[in-house]
């Protein structure tokens, strides 16, 4: 039966912020040999290696945990001292930890300006959300302002502990062991190993080892080597502590990052007494002994308040003004839990003084020394990590967990086999897709890819401030400075790069004790900067150009790692903002005696509450009833309001069925990171062929990816090496997954989920629920890449330099002096700044091979030796036995689930499953079951990008188009009336047409008619050397099968708005471009940083004097790339021609000399060849595909800072060049594998310009007709060059003159109206008449010859309404034969609609 508990009131002065508490039982059955986890020795960061010498300093002072001799007990150094054999009593008993809330997890920093400077506006707005006022301190030691340094709010330091025992539970029974017990820790109390307190202390339990900021002084010469003797953390019982003598001691400014350690928060080892307590339940027996209880039943409440209260985030400083604490919740990430009674709204609306008191509770937490609890869930994680696939590798958590799906579909009861078509299906949604039609999907499987890769910076663009038309041109002084301003720009982003790597090179020089003469170059570089930065100033500021976000450079991740079946180590609603309450809202008990058992809890509040600030003691002892009153006997559901039920006692609906803080006899499993070991087998880069398949994950479409032709286990030279990582596991995967989908699912049309997408209520409901039956925990392998470039990545090692809060880098003298005499200097030493994260090999790390161990690009095979799941209380679970190996036993591993990516293949491309298929590994493998294998495909390990760029020729050079310019040389539309192509200018001038008869099988006709020239002849050399090569039937017949077969693959709708161009009424046109592809490297070439073995790479990227390899060169990387594809009807290539000096894979160097072609066109490159084998004669189609090998071949450039030269003319060169013939409403895509997939698609206004220009028309006659058309040429009826459009507007007027077609004479030509445009409604034919009219100088009158000028006819309906058009006969006479063209044109008011 439920009760309602009794009401109270006070004045909300205080908001109380849950947190999870966790409590864990370590007892030696937690160590027994059976177990299917272990329990890890205590590992901690060992500051004494926080050195300046070399036999000390290491790049993580870190160790893994060790698992390989942890069970029994006896042998399990956590619990027992290995040298005398004994017990530590003092380490068995209830671990309790509390979980910080996300408040004081995230950091602010500002991000620099547009003037290279931070945000001078940061501490303002920081202390407005309520930073202590040190966040606003001015730089210390004479740093320089930099508020870039992530700035942490200071966590609560102190905790009060309340423990309170049932006296019927305990054992040995009878011993004196108070009913409640309490202590306070001081989480910021600095200790240090001399301290006479801590002499008899256990340093693994009774304190944490931590950093010494107080030494932070960077003169103080004992900075560095004091770090060693450093602790943190006190406890102390409550009856004996204040904080006046607290406040004597030695203490820190606390908060997360305080240690450098990312673990610190988290991980129970490592904040003994500062986030943790352990609870060995010790008592003084009548002789004055220590003793252990052996049994024991207990609750746990913890509070914790900040001593100083200028560190609490609910106090502001003085120097800004208070903002309302509605605001405040939302900066602190919370949100009041039922605010809606009147002093709740009146508190949100308020400003008044406010503090912080954070409680937890857990009830019944059961300990017994002889046995274990009754549900221990990392024993239940442990055996299904070993007995099932539950170990799954994707290139994102989303692709891991499909490829988890995929691998337990035929065996899961879970709704696994319809989840991962669910994920493939809302892949248009997570990607913010449109339509769920086959080609989104296989569109947005292909953008998906891109999550394979990290992004860097591309820098900055600028662009024409266009504030009419998109096709205004910029004036000449307008171009020239924009251009300038680039160019300025791409100079200054190249040296910031660049600067960034010499910074990091001066600290790995640092590091290594050797200078490389980088002092000079780093110089260079700073003037480059400098130089660039005045000159951006000074354009942008007089031309207001628009700024914009250059291309990003790329670089593969580390493959991501799932666990299935293992819970996240946070709670599901972890990343929600946590639920507060005020003080009015806390469920106190009615007034009167407290029940047994608890009697004496009044008793022992009265001794601590006086000893908490003030502002706080009601609200704490609120908080102490309120323990006692949800106590698992008392059975309260519901509060009478203002009162409510706190946090974690309320049930998550999401994932839990019982109360968060009831323990249940459950032991917590909360997986918090990762540890590994793997070998990398490099496999030779000759080896890997980029191949096509259809992929499940893409929805059938053909992917290329890289694979092998051959077993590659055969005549592979073996290149291998071992490398290790650590990595934290992303909180609540699953969870965030969830609040994705529902979020996305709450703000889409209802109708379009049903319609659209196929998910009705029902089936969101569906694959929510199927989401919410899977555990699963997620992480990169982020040391992979870093440990095959030589390097070790995220550990915690000295280092050069302090920054402080709001200040810059500020040298450490002992470090400088150190490196003294190898040139380094103070100055030197910050122009570091903030690259000392990822140190140099140098010796650290042995070599086991003789092949060269930096590898520029990976192409291999990883094994996993080492896997293991290590939760926050030390609890282990190890996909691979960690037991030590006898002698020549072969290394244990595991075979992972692994998606499309990541799967070798099989030999000779068998089906997976069947019985015969054997993965191809560079070992090979003796059933279909095994493939211990990640196959990492080609990927740059440096940041890289792709790029694309509509160019032209001009003056000889090829210069990529600015966004005012038009790429475009041509168009062509199929004259299906007469077999033929008609050829347009880039504006939609017709220029000329070609056809087949005639005596050679085709003829071309005259330039410009029926049209007059343009009163100034543009160029059209790339457009005749083309229809030249057309007048070849061959040549033509092929061209038009190519052109023809396109669209009927792609049968893509071009977009609504072309439907208002006459060009629609006969197809779309197809525009013809060139198009520069180059493959740009972010950074010079990396470098082996392995001083045991200091050999350079097999391949490189660059040549020695930095330049590209000419492609296939010895010694140098080749990589082909893919351009377009017919299987993806989004994509717009329908064929491409070769530069004239562009060899197979070769690069561009220049267009060709004046007067030549700059394009090979003898040959297309087509996904549309003939279907005839082998191919016609003259048949210049070539098919691009895998098979052929003929892709393009790209070798990597780099434009180092401070070049000579224009950088974008310098970016131009580098570039192959392309002509295109494309689909101008889609973009042409690149797909290198390397890299994320390339697209660049026509700017919309030069598709829209030249559309209303282009129209389809065809010669007609001789033909006899009834009645003849005028004998005399009329000037009204002249032909417009300019329009296709049946008005002609008056220039100067406004007024439309009347339309010539709609006025007599008409031609009675057998012509229905156009059935392609809706039963002829918008669209009809015109009859041009061609006449000979005399030309005449305006200027002196003489005759210059006769000219062809066509007059516009409209067409008679009679004819056709007659029969005339259907029927094979003619009209009675006379008769008069004519022969001009016919045009269609839409209407008026439709072309201008």
């Amino acid at each position: 039966m439920s009760t309602t508990a009794g009401t109270t009131s006070s004045s909300p002065t205080t908001v109380l912020v849950p947190l999870k508490l966790n409590a864990f039982a370590l007892t030696p059955g937690t160590c027994a040999s059976t177990n299917k986890y272990y329990i890890a020795p205590i590992t901690q960061p060992n500051y004494t290696f926080l050195r300046l010498h070399d036999n000390l300093i290491v790049p993580d002072i870190l160790d893994h945990v060790d698992l390989h001799q942890v069970s029994p007990a006896s042998l399990n150094p956590r619990l027992t001292d290995l040298g005398t054999g004994q017990t530590h009593q003092n380490r068995l008993g209830v671990y309790v930890h509390w979980t910080l809330p996300p408040v004081y997890r995230a950091g602010s920093a500002a991000a620099p300006t547009s003037s290279g400077t931070s945000d001078p506006d940061h501490t303002d707005r920081k202390l407005s959300q309520g930073y202590p006022s040190s966040s606003a301190a001015a730089p210390s030691f004479g740093a320089a302002t930099d508020y870039g340094t992530p700035d942490f709010r200071p966590v609560p330091n102190r905790w009060l502990i309340i423990r309170h025992i049932n006296a019927t539970s305990i054992a040995p029974t009878g011993a004196k062991i108070p009913e409640f017990q309490s202590w306070v820790i001081e989480s910021d109390r600095l200790r240090n190993i001399n301290d006479a307190d801590l002499q008899d202390a256990d340093l693994e339990v009774d304190v944490s080892p931590s950093t010494n900021p107080i030494l932070f002084d960077p003169s103080n010469g004992t900075v560095v080597e004091g770090q060693a003797e450093a602790f943190i953390g006190k406890c102390t019982p409550s009856a004996s502590w204040t904080e006046s003598a607290a406040s004597a001691g030695d203490h820190i400014n606390l908060n997360v990052m305080t240690s450098s350690n990312p673990l610190f928060a988290d991980y129970q080892p490592h904040n003994s007494n500062v986030f943790s307590f352990v609870d060995n339940f010790s008592y003084t027996t009548s002789t004055g002994a220590t003793a252990y209880l052996t049994k024991a039943t207990c609750d746990y409440q913890v509070i914790g308040w900040h001593a100083n209260g200028d560190q609490d985030p609910f106090t502001t400083d003085p120097r800004v003004a208070a903002p309302p604490q509605a605001n405040r919740l939302k900066d602190c990430q919370m949100a009041l839990k039922n605010g809606d009674s009147a002093s709740a709204n009146a508190w949100l609306n308020s400003n008044a003084a406010t503090r912080v008191l954070c409680h937890s509770t857990m009830y019944d937490v059961a300990y017994n020394a002889s046995s274990v609890p009754n549900i221990i869930k990392a024993d239940t994680a442990g055996q299904l990590l070993q007995q099932t696939q539950s170990i799954a590798v994707g290139v994102s958590p989303l692709d891991a967990l499909m490829a988890y799906c995929r691998a337990h579909e035929t065996v899961d009861s879970a709704g696994l086999a319809t989840l991962e078509q669910d994920l493939l299906r809302i892949q248009t949604l997570l990607m913010s897709g449109e339509s769920d039609d086959v080609d989104a999907l296989q569109a947005a499987a292909d953008e998906s890819y891109e999550q394979a890769f990290g992004r860097t910076d591309g820098g900055t663009v600028w662009s024409f401030h266009q504030e009419s038309h998109p096709s205004t041109v910029p004036t000449a002084s307008q171009m020239t400075a924009i251009k300038t301003l680039n160019a300025n720009q791409k100079i200054y982003d190249n040296a910031a790069r660049e600067a960034a790597s010499k910074r990091w090179e001066l600290f790995a020089n640092w590091w290594l004790w050797e200078l490389t003469g980088s002092l000079g170059r780093e110089s260079e570089l700073t003037n480059n900067i400098n130089g660039a930065k005045a000159s951006l100033s000074d354009l942008s500021t007089n031309q207001q150009p628009q700024q914009g976000t250059g291309d990003r450079f790329y670089q593969r991740k580390d493959p991501t790692v799932l666990f299935g079946n293992i819970q996240a180590g946070f709670e599901n609603d972890f990343n929600d903002a946590t639920k507060v309450r005020l003080q009015d809202q806390v469920v106190v008990p009615p007034s009167g005696a407290l029940v047994s058992g608890w009697s004496s809890l009044q008793t022992t509040l009265n001794t601590i509450i006086p000893k908490l600030p003030t502002v706080l003691q009601l609200s704490a002892q609120a908080l102490a009833l309120e323990f006692y009153q949800l106590r698992t006997d008392s059975k309260i559901t519901s509060a009478t309001p203002p009162q409510v039920l706190p946090w974690f006692h309320d049930e998550d609906v999401r994932s839990e069925s019982r109360g968060r803080d009831r323990w249940q006899g459950t032991q917590p499993w909360m997986p918090l990171f990762i540890e590994y070991e793997a070998v990398y087998y490099h496999i030779p880069f000759s080896k890997w062929k980029l191949r096509e398949a259809p992929l499940l994950s893409n929805w059938g479409a053909s992917v290329l990816h890289y694979g092998f032709d051959d077993d590659v286990s055969k005549g592979s030279k073996v290149d291998d090496r071992s490398i290790a990582g650590r990595v934290i596991l992303e909180p609540q995967a699953a969870a965030t997954l969830s609040n994705t989908l529902q979020q996305i699912f709450q703000n889409t049309n209802e109708s379009d989920l049903e319609n659209i997408y196929g998910m009705p209520r029902l089936e969101q409901a569906n694959l929510l629920n199927n989401l919410s039956q899977i555990e699963f925990a997620s992480s990169g392998m982020q040391n992979l890449t870093s440990d095959l470039l030589t390097l070790q990545q995220g550990g915690q090692h000295v280092k050069p330099t302090i920054r402080l809060t709001n200040s810059a880098p500020i040298a450490v003298q002992a470090a400088t002096t150190a490196a003294s005499a190898i040139g380094f200097t103070t100055t030197l030493m910050q122009a570091m700044d903030t690259q000392t994260t990822m140190t140099p090999y140098g010796d650290s790390v042995a070599m086991d091979t003789d092949a060269p161990p930096m590898k520029l690009v990976t192409h291999g095979q990883l094994m996993f030796t080492k896997l293991n799941v290590i939760d926050k209380f030390g609890q282990a679970i190890s996909a691979i036995n960690p037991a030590p190996l006898n002698y020549g036993a072969p290394v244990p591993t595991i075979s992972p689930c692994l998606s499309d990516t990541y799967f070798p293949g099989t030999i000779g491309d068998v089906d997976p499953a069947a019985a015969s298929a054997r993965a191809n590994c560079i070992i090979s493998q003796g059933n279909n079951k095994s493939c211990p294998f990640i196959n990492l495909p080609p990927g740059i390990n440096q940041p890289a990008r792709l790029n694309a760029k509509f160019v032209t020729n001009v003056s000889g050079s090829w210069t990529a188009s600015s966004e005012w310019e038009n790429p475009i040389w041509g168009w062509l539309v199929v004259n299906y009336a007469e077999q033929g192509l008609q050829f347009f200018l880039a504006d939609g001038t017709f220029y000329r047409e070609v056809r087949f008869g005639g005596s050679t099988g085709t003829e071309t006709t005259a330039k410009w008619l029926p049209y007059d020239p343009p009163s100034t002849l543009p160029s059209t050399l790339q457009l005749d050397f083309l229809i030249q090569k057309l007048s070849s039937t061959a040549y033509l017949s092929s061209f038009v099968d190519m052109i023809l077969r396109s669209t009927e693959s792609t049968q893509v709708a071009a977009p609504d708005s072309y439907a208002a161009f006459s060009s629609a009424i006969i197809g779309k046109p197809l525009a013809l471009v060139n198009i520069g592809y180059s493959l740009e490297l972010a950074g010079s070439e990396n470098k082996n940083w392995s001083t045991v073995n200091p050999q350079g790479p097999d391949l490189h990227l660059l040549q020695p004097d930095g330049t590209p390899f000419p492609p296939k060169a010895a010694g140098g990387y080749t990589f082909p790339v893919k351009i377009g594809d017919a299987d993806r009807t989004f994509d717009g290539l329908i064929g491409y021609f070769n530069s004239a000096q562009l060899t197979q894979g070769g690069a561009t160097t220049s267009p060709t000399p004046s007067g030549q072609s700059d394009l090979d066109l003898s040959t297309i490159y087509t996904y549309y060849p003939s279907t005839t084998t082998p191919s016609p004669s003259g048949d210049p189609r070539i098919h691009i595909s895998a098979t052929a090998n003929n892709f393009p071949l790209f070798t990597p450039y780099y434009q180092p800072a401070g070049k000579a030269g224009d950088p974008i003319v310098d970016q131009a060169t580098n570039m192959q060049v392309f002509g295109a013939i494309m689909d101008p409403f889609l973009p042409v895509h690149a797909y290198s594998v390397i890299l994320p997939n390339k697209t660049i698609k026509l700017p919309d206004w030069t598709v829209q310009e030249a559309l209303k220009k282009i129209n389809a028309f065809w010669r007609i006659g001789p033909m006899l007709v009834a009645a003849d058309v005028p004998s005399t040429y009329d000037p009204t009826r002249a032909l417009d060059t300019n329009s296709v459009a049946l008005e002609v507007v008056s220039p100067g007027s406004g007024s439309s003159v009347p339309d010539p077609t709609t006025v007599d004479p008409k031609v009675a030509l057998p012509l229905p109206a156009p059935v392609a445009a809706a039963d002829g409604a918008d669209a009809i034919y015109r009859y041009l008449q061609p006449y000979v009219v005399p030309s005449v100088d305006p200027t002196t009158g003489a005759n210059l010859g006769d000219r062809t000028e066509y007059n516009i006819f409209g067409i008679s309906g009679d004819a056709a309404a007659k029969g005339d058009a259907a029927q094979a006969r003619l009209p009675d006479g006379p008769y008069t034969a004519i022969e001009g063209y016919t045009q269609i044109v839409r209407k008026a008011e439709a072309a201008t609609a």
